[in-house]
């Protein structure tokens, strides 16, 4: 059974919604946030205690506070945690921003399923319970 933990944020409730259904149905535990206020304020609370999570799944452009401003601000509170960006932007400096936060990928949108979670297992792999797909 698959106990990985991942935090999805996005501002857009559709998105935020289609990921979790997605990713509950593959066995993960799934916590969203509309916003990298809601998501910061929640770090703060409980992901090093009841509920530590394993992946940050974060879109690039929110309100507020932006998922780099996130991603940086949670750095600042000694949580480290993998991380996977994602964004309908093409812009070309997105890539170098993300790699120098060492985020693991950016996802540009629309993205097929399997490309995610072919980006989370690779991820989350070698961890203790590795959430290997099914063959």
């Amino acid at each position: 059974m698959n106990t990985r933990h991942i935090f999805v944020v996005d501002d857009n409730e559709a998105v935020r919604s289609l990921m979790s259904r997605m990713l509950t149905g593959e066995g993960f535990r799934v916590t969203t946030a509309c916003d990298g206020v809601e998501a910061l304020c929640d770090a703060g609370t409980s992901w090093n205690g009841v509920r530590p999570v394993d992946l940050l799944l974060t879109d690039v452009e929110m309100p507020e506070l932006s998922g780099f401003e996130l991603i940086d601000a949670l750095k600042e509170k000694g949580i480290h945690v993998p991380t996977l960006v994602m964004s309908g932007n093409r812009g070309d400096s997105l890539a170098s921003q993300a790699a120098s936060r060492g985020c693991l990928a950016l996802l540009r949108k629309p993205f097929a399923s399997a490309v995610l979670l072919g980006h989370i297992y690779d991820a989350l792999k070698g961890m203790a319970d590795d959430p290997s797909p099914p063959k």
